[in-house]
C-alpha cells in the first residue's frame, strides 16, 4: 500500500495538472505555443506588479531594469502556468524604484522598444520577470544563441558524450537515472519558454567536458587503443599462421626424408641377402 508521503505527492501532482488544464481551457491557449492576446488592464497591472513590487521578482541572472512609457501589445504562452511577452516602449533605469511607469526626468528619456517576459503561476503565487531584451536585438540574440549551441560540440565529441553517458549509467540528459523533470524534460524552460538542444543542456551542466577524460592513456575503449589492439591481434594471427606453415612444411620434408632413407635401407638389405645366397 502507498504511504502517506506518496499519497500527498500524487495529490499535489494531480492538483497541479488540473490547475494547468483549467488555465489552458480558460484562456483557450495551446500549450507550448505563443499567441497574441488582448492587452487588458489586468495584464498591464500584472506587468507593473512584476516590475515594481519586489527585487526578488527578477530572475537572478537578470540585471536590466526599465521604466515604461507605453505598452503596445502582449503575447501569451501556456506552460505549467503562463508566460507573457509584453512589447513596450521605455528607458533603461538603474533600480527597481525607478521601474514601472516612467516618471519625472525618466519620462523625457529617449525611449527604446523592449520585450519584457513575465512568468506567472497563480496557484503558487509565483510572479517573475524572466527576461528584458531590446526588441531590435531580441531576434538576433536568439539566432546567435541557436548558432552557438549548434557549433558547441562536434559530431565526434557528441559521440564521446553518448559513450560517457553509457559508461556512467546516466540518463540521456547526463543526469542520474530516475531524475524527474517538470514537464517531463529539462530541455524546455517553463519560466522563459525556450527550448535548448540536449547536448547544449549537458554542456551547461558539465562545462568541464568530463567525457574527454574517456580518451586518456588507460581508457580501453578509446579508438586509438581499440585500433592498436586490433592491429596487434591481426599481426599475432599472421605470425602464428606463418609459423604454422613453416613447421608444417618442415614436418612434411622430414617425413619424406625418413621414407626415402627407409626405402634405401630395405633395398640394401635385400641385395645383401641375394649376394649371400649366390656365394653359398
Amino acid at each position: 500500500m502507498m504511504n502517506m508521503a506518496t499519497t500527498m505527492k500524487l495529490t499535489a501532482l494531480v492538483t497541479t495538472l488540473l490547475a494547468s488544464s483549467v488555465s489552458v481551457d480558460a484562456l483557450g491557449g495551446t500549450p507550448g505555443g505563443w499567441s497574441t492576446t488582448e492587452l487588458t488592464p489586468a495584464l498591464q497591472q500584472l506587468l507593473l506588479d512584476a516590475m515594481t513590487k519586489n527585487e526578488s521578482n527578477y530572475a537572478a541572472e537578470l540585471k536590466a531594469r526599465v521604466c515604461v512609457t507605453a505598452v503596445d501589445s502582449v503575447e501569451q504562452q501556456v506552460v505549467s502556468g503562463m508566460n507573457y511577452r509584453f512589447h513596450v516602449r521605455g528607458c533603461a533605469v538603474d533600480s527597481i524604484k525607478r521601474a514601472g511607469w516612467c516618471a519625472g526626468n525618466d519620462a523625457e528619456c529617449k525611449t527604446k522598444e523592449y520585450e519584457i517576459q513575465i512568468y506567472e503561476q497563480s496557484w503558487t503565487n509565483t510572479l517573475q520577470v524572466s527576461d528584458i531584451t531590446e526588441e531590435k536585438s531580441a531576434k538576433k540574440e536568439e539566432l546567435k544563441v541557436e548558432a552557438a549551441s549548434e557549433a558547441t560540440l562536434s559530431e565526434e565529441e557528441k559521440a564521446q558524450v553518448d559513450e560517457w553517458i553509457e559508461d556512467n549509467g546516466l540518463n540521456k540528459y547526463g543526469d542520474k537515472k530516475g531524475t524527474m523533470y517538470t514537464g517531463g524534460t529539462p530541455l524546455f524552460s517553463e519560466s522563459t519558454g525556450k527550448t535548448v538542444d540536449r547536448y547544449e543542456y549537458i554542456l551547461r551542466k558539465h562545462p568541464d567536458h568530463p567525457w574527454l577524460k574517456n580518451n586518456g592513456p588507460g581508457k580501453a575503449r578509446s579508438s586509438t587503443a581499440l585500433n592498436l589492439a586490433a592491429a596487434e591481434t591481426t599481426t599475432a594471427r599472421s605470425h602464428s599462421s606463418g609459423y604454422a606453415m613453416v613447421f608444417g612444411t618442415l614436418g612434411v620434408l622430414t617425413a619424406l626424408v625418413a621414407l626415402v632413407a627407409l626405402g634405401k635401407a630395405r633395398r640394401s638389405r635385400r641385395r645383401f641377402n641375394y649376394d649371400s645366397l649366390s656365394q653359398s
